[in-house]
């Protein structure tokens, strides 16, 4: 008799304290490139395209209800403006994070082998100014890159060297998801006569969406 009383006692216990279960995160890589997140804060991750990336947490369950865990998320990719959000993580099911793009990646390439670019300038075609330099006091040296996410849309491009010449190009289309290249050699340069970004931007008769530049 007292064996089965002290039975039920540990029965009882076991459930009023109640168990854990896995509760699992999962970020899929939706995009054409990388995606970089961290997850409440730690360590970078790098996730290719395609891949998907999981954590688990042990959760408590119990007759008083089942924890739960809210988990924040930052990204960022080359066709993915940086952002956060935060998904809920339950016992014993998986809280998915699809990642989309909603940009596409500009790259220039310095494929010259003496040359630095010093500056560039990245703007809406629609625009009658080229405004900030990208690069601020940043410069891409031989044989380097750097890369830029942008809205999708039609976009100029000027860079300037150290030599002090320049080189534009007018009305790339930018698609989503793909990353466009512009190679620079330090020759051909095209320069920019005074007026030719207004004139451009002209051919626009209003300004496109939101357009926004991030870089990378």
């Amino acid at each position: 008799m007292k064996r089965a009383v002290l039975f039920s006692i540990v029965v009882l216990a076991l459930v009023l304290v109640g168990c854990t279960d896995t509760g699992t995160l999962r970020i899929d890589n939706e995009t054409n490139n990388d995606v970089w997140f961290n997850i409440d804060g730690n360590s970078q991750v790098t996730l290719q395209s395609g891949y998907y990336y999981t954590k688990d947490w042990n959760l408590a369950v119990s007759i008083f209800g089942n924890e739960e865990k809210d988990v924040n998320v930052s990204f960022n990719g080359y066709h993915l403006f940086s952002g956060h959000t935060i998904r809920t993580v339950k016992p014993g099911s998986t809280s998915r994070f699809n990642v989309y793009a909603d940009g596409g990646g500009i790259r220039i390439n310095n494929n010259s082998s003496a040359f630095t670019i010093t500056h560039v300038y990245i703007s809406p075609s629609s625009s009658s100014t080229w405004g900030d330099d990208q690069l601020g006091y940043d410069t891409i040296g031989p044989q380097s890159w750097r890369s830029w996410t942008v809205s999708s849309g039609y976009w100029d491009i000027k860079v300037r060297d150290n030599w002090g010449d320049e080189f534009t190009s007018f009305n790339n289309y930018i698609y989503l998801d793909q990353t466009t290249h512009f190679n620079y050699t330090g020759f051909l340069r095209t320069d920019d006569p005074k007026g030719d970004k207004a004139r451009n931007a002209a051919n626009y008769s209003e300004e496109s969406q939101d357009y926004r530049i991030e870089a990378k």
